[in-house]
């Protein structure tokens, strides 16, 4: 299979641009979405250099109002945190304000069908966008996502239910004992029989059922 281009196959204008697309810690979805975007806009959209950091790259392009709406598509896809702000360059030929402006885009530490501790909750990451949205794994109720606020990625683990009466239990994967299923409300729709496979995360060294 061809190796994808990335972002260094994209065509380059070295003498001008006008926005700065920032990407941090962009994931290769992201990476592709850009990559693609760019390469179906007008020919008169380019990109003068890609510059390369520890925490993302930076692409210079040449037109504003794509970079703007470029990071919005971002954001509205990806969610996350999107900044934008301009700065002054210098005056045109005929007297007017002429800014550069920086768009900033950083995708959230989670993805769709992660489970994250939030809040104090656990959450199974059912869609990303504007707002991110899951299922609380206690209650089964709908769970709305402020991507301003702290969230931490839990691993998830393949078990097998170890126990259904008096109380679900299933294998803890770290240590190999049975152990009760905290969320036994949200479990108990998951159609889980003994010996059944479960994928199962720890906090605070509770099992918590996630799907099967």
């Amino acid at each position: 299979m061809a190796k994808k281009p990335g972002l260094r196959g994209l065509s380059m204008n070295q003498q001008y641009y006008e926005a700065i697309l920032q990407l941090r810690s962009p994931s290769e979805k992201v990476t592709d979405f850009v990559v693609s975007a760019i390469n179906r806009a007008s020919r008169k959209t380019l990109v003068s250099r890609v510059v390369t950091l520890k925490t993302g790259v930076d692409l210079f392009i040449s037109s504003r109002a794509f970079a703007v709406s470029l990071g919005r598509r971002l954001f509205g896809c990806f969610g996350g945190s999107l900044e934008i702000s301009k700065r002054l360059y210098g005056l045109s030929k005929d007297n007017k304000r002429v800014y550069r402006v920086s768009v900033l885009f950083k995708p959230p530490c989670f993805r769709q069908g992660d489970v994250i501790l939030y809040e104090g909750h656990i959450v199974l990451v059912s869609s990303l966008g504007r707002q991110a949205k899951g299922t609380d794994l206690d209650t089964g109720r709908r769970a709305v996502i402020d991507y301003k606020k702290d969230a931490e990625r839990l691993e998830v683990r393949k078990s097998v239910v170890t126990k259904l009466h008096p109380w679900l239990e299933a294998m803890h994967p770290e240590t190999f004992e049975t152990r009760p299923v905290y969320n036994k409300e949200y479990a108990s729709g998951l159609g889980l029989r003994q010996g059944s496979r479960v994928r199962v995360v720890i906090s605070q060294g509770r099992v918590y059922a996630v799907d099967c």
